[in-house]
């Protein structure tokens, strides 16, 4: 068996070791979670196919939680959503606490490293608000599987109540065939 050393580029080294125990959740796992609390976060699918398209983004293993991305990239990720479309929903995102935008002076996204210093700036989409409540977004997830079923039990619990309601007895056809007879006259 052999072992190949690797090294990560200048200034992207983890300052931790990642290990099982406080891995990231996998993108498709984070996005199904959204979806699950969508309704309960006012996000719409779009919105989320959005966040998904900024979650491809992300390198596997990385120090940081940032979308370098040009609109253009994100856009080709969304089928070619419009610019309009991908600012507005960042504003949803930002909205609902799931996104910080971090502006460069000239509006691009792109990460310095001070080797003097050894500290990195990035600009771009940060998406560490997202990580931080995914504890939150899943109980929120499971809060709105539970009001989901309960909607459906007491729609299948009233079901017959109003089918009861409305179904047509002889009196109230007759009334009806009455109606109808007095019309066509």
């Amino acid at each position: 068996m052999t072992f190949i050393h690797a090294t990560a580029a200048f200034g992207s080294r983890a300052s931790e070791v990642l290990s099982a125990d406080n891995a990231l959740p996998e993108r498709h796992i984070i996005i199904e979670t959204l979806r699950k609390a969508a309704p309960l976060l006012g996000l719409k699918p779009t919105v989320i196919a959005t966040l998904d398209a900024m979650l491809s983004c992300l390198a596997p293993k990385r120090n940081h939680n940032m979308v370098f991305a040009s609109n253009m990239t994100l856009s080709a990720r969304r089928n070619g959503l419009s610019e309009r479309t991908l600012r507005r929903h960042a504003a949803t995102l930002m909205e609902a606490g799931l996104l910080e935008r971090k502006d460069s002076a000239n509006g691009k996204r792109f990460t310095r490293y001070d080797p003097a210093h050894k500290q990195s700036m990035h600009f771009g989409f940060d998406l560490s608000p997202l990580f931080c409540k995914l504890g939150e977004i899943a109980a929120m997830a499971v809060a709105a599987q539970e009001q989901s079923e309960q909607i459906a039990y007491l729609k299948s619990r009233s079901a017959p109540s109003f089918a009861r309601c409305f179904m047509p007895t002889r009196t109230t056809a007759k009334r009806w065939k009455h109606c109808a007879s007095f019309e066509t006259n």
